[in-house]
């Protein structure tokens, strides 16, 4: 994930609306980040940090969208894709 200073995840994280640790703590993993936030830290990162790079589980797809800063467009939630099943131990 593209590394963000200080500065600009304490500027991400008022403009998503949460905590600066609680930014950091997704953008490292610590803690998923939520879905529905993951598109917003994409648009005050203008694209640097993607969602598919703060939820790799979680089915994405594009719609195009000029005003969006990922090339590919918007992105939407498969939430049609089937789940995944755990395989018994």
């Amino acid at each position: 994930m593209n590394a963000l200073t200080p500065s600009e995840r304490a500027a991400v994280a008022t403009a998503v609306g949460i905590h600066d640790q609680y930014l950091y703590q997704c953008l490292t993993g610590r803690r998923p980040t939520p879905v529905d936030r993951c598109p917003a830290i994409e648009r005050a990162t203008s694209g640097r940090v993607s969602c598919e790079e703060l939820r790799p589980d979680v089915r994405w797809h594009r719609v195009p969208d000029a005003d969006w800063p990922h090339p590919e467009g918007r992105p939407l939630i498969d939430v049609a894709a089937p789940k995944a099943h755990k395989e018994a131990a």
